[in-house]
């Protein structure tokens, strides 16, 4: 499962392999979280809600040093993932 994948220390080398390989599971993951940053972005969700319920994923999201450069990526998309992660 990609979030026990990501729960886990930076530098994991399942990480790296997880978003060289741009496995279908990740992008599902990040996908998920664009959804949540748009819904948050167009005031559907408040962002007291989405810091409450979802700021450890994100978190972990931010401390691998690959899946944030693949977010930041803007070939990628998540656009409002990038955003909110990194207010880029």
């Amino acid at each position: 499962m990609t979030r026990d994948k990501l729960d886990c220390a930076s530098g994991d080398p399942l990480v790296a392999k997880l978003v060289s390989e741009e496995a279908s599971e990740l992008t599902d993951y990040l996908n998920f979280f664009e959804f949540v940053a748009y819904l948050e972005s167009s005031r559907q969700l408040d962002e007291a809600d989405v810091r409450a319920l979802f700021s450890y994923y994100l978190d972990c999201l931010k401390k691998h040093k690959e899946v944030a450069a693949y977010i930041q990526n803007q070939e990628k998309g998540f656009e409002y993932l990038r955003r909110n992660l990194f207010h880029a």
